[in-house]
């Protein structure tokens, strides 16, 4: 399953969107989201630009007999944080620099413009809050886009090593909760210790930790898929090399029964069984 993940720069300012340098985070003040939301004028012609040439890429993603390859369309992602121009923070005057009304419209606009202008019927949109169980109000009772724009539901949630299970497993259970509410298909959209894996030092920790605890609760177990960030930065990644403790665990969790790669004959096995075309 492709996945497209957009870390969208604020169409109000221009600005790159780069998390090393925080510039996601500069001029929140310029609220972005009410330009988009009107769908007219500088900042919509900004947006619509953009989502022009992403939608040009995503329609060569067929297989070779023109079947469309679906893919999973991320973005706006944990909303309910401050730290982004389409979040639930605050600006310098005290008002929302992304208000719901505003993202809501953000979310719906761009559907409607990749779904109906660009004639896009292969995406699958995903909802992806941070840290649903704790800001569950902000996540699900006044930024959740809409049932009929949303196929994913999913959570960001990082924490300590400590603290981790308790944290992703309660947020398990209030997505996997929303989403059968809902009709939805539940996920972890991304996940991992907070600070990276480069540091933990417990050489079973993907296995016993992660895989075991999440296969074995009744509700992280209904879960399509879950998802790590990128190993982005040579000193701060979330995915173990071959040298770290914990790539022995990781090696454990791969060969398990606990979880299926995008390389495993199952995988495989299934996507010929469902009738998806596969080149693995």
């Amino acid at each position: 399953v492709i996945e497209f993940d957009w870390l969208a720069s604020n169409p109000a300012t221009a600005d790159s969107c780069d998390d090393w340098t925080g510039s996601c985070e500069k001029d929140v003040d310029k609220n972005g989201c009410s330009g988009i939301a009107k769908g007219y004028g500088d900042v919509w012609d900004t947006w619509a630009g953009w989502l022009d040439e992403i939608a040009v890429v995503l329609k060569e993603f067929k297989h070779d007999d023109g079947t469309d390859i679906p893919v999973i369309f991320r973005f706006l992602h944990e909303t309910s944080g401050r730290w982004y121009w389409w979040g639930d923070g605050s600006n310098s005057t005290g008002g929302k620099v992304c208000p719901m009304e505003d993202y809501i419209e953000v979310w719906n606009q761009t559907h409607h413009y990749m779904h109906n202008y660009h004639d896009l019927h292969n995406l699958l949109w995903l909802y992806a809050p941070s840290d649903p169980k704790s800001k569950y109000k902000s996540s699900f009772e006044q930024r959740y886009p809409g049932d009929h724009v949303v196929d994913l539901v999913g959570f960001d949630q990082y924490d300590s090593v400590g603290w981790y299970n308790e944290t992703i497993l309660s947020s398990c259970e209030t997505v996997t909760n929303f989403s059968t509410a809902h009709g939805k298909v539940p996920v972890i959209a991304e996940s991992g210790v907070i600070d990276g894996i480069q540091d933990v030092w417990d050489d079973k920790w993907f296995y016993r930790d992660y895989a075991k605890k999440l296969m074995e609760d009744k509700y992280c177990s209904k879960l399509a898929y879950a998802l790590s960030w990128e190993n982005a930065h040579p000193d701060q990644y979330w995915v173990p090399l071959p040298n770290d403790r914990t790539f022995e665990g990781f090696i454990e969790m791969y060969e398990s029964d606990y979880s299926i790669f995008a390389d495993d004959k199952k995988w495989q096995k299934y996507a010929s069984e469902y009738g998806y075309n596969s080149g693995l």
